[in-house]
This record gives structure tokens, C-alpha cells and sequence, in this order.
């Protein structure tokens, strides 16, 4: 996973390439929500399939997927990739 533009998450995967995580780097630069700032910017990488967030249960599908989106409800997201 990469993420695109600002060096603003930090993301993770699993050993099977089947989850990803990403969390907000820098507390101090979050808005009042759980999205922050340079997030409507930035981008990060998934493999092809679909991926469902565990915490929320949202989809999003593989390619470059927005930040701001994965972070709209949680100041992380942890993606399951569908089989």
C-alpha cells in the first residue's frame, strides 16, 4: 500500500496481503473530525479486489482509494479484503 501526495498516514498490511490498516500520522495536524488536514489530497494505493472496512462495514474497491473517505467515521481504518 502507498499512499499518494502527503506524508500524512501511516499504513500497514498484513503478512497474507489480505488486510491493510492506516491511521492518521500526525495528531496535531487533525481538523474537529476524524479526517485531517490534507486528507481531500491524499491517496493510498490498494491491491485489485474489494475491500470492506471491519470497523464500519463500508466497501471501497482496489485502486487509488481517498484518505478522507477511509477516514470519514474513524481516525483509522482497517480493511479486510474480500475473497
Amino acid at each position: 500500500m502507498f499512499v499518494h501526495t502527503h506524508d500524512r498516514a501511516l499504513p500497514r498490511r498484513s503478512a497474507s496481503n489480505q488486510r491493510r490498516c492506516l491511521a492518521a500520522r500526525l495528531a496535531d495536524s487533525w481538523d474537529s473530525g476524524p479526517g485531517f488536514a490534507g486528507a481531500a489530497m491524499t491517496t493510498v494505493a490498494l491491491p485489485a479486489g474489494t475491500w470492506t472496512s471491519v470497523l464500519s462495514g463500508d466497501t471501497v474497491a482496489g485502486g487509488d482509494a481517498s484518505v478522507e473517505w477511509l477516514l470519514r467515521r474513524f481516525p483509522v481504518a482497517v480493511l479486510r479484503r474480500e475473497i
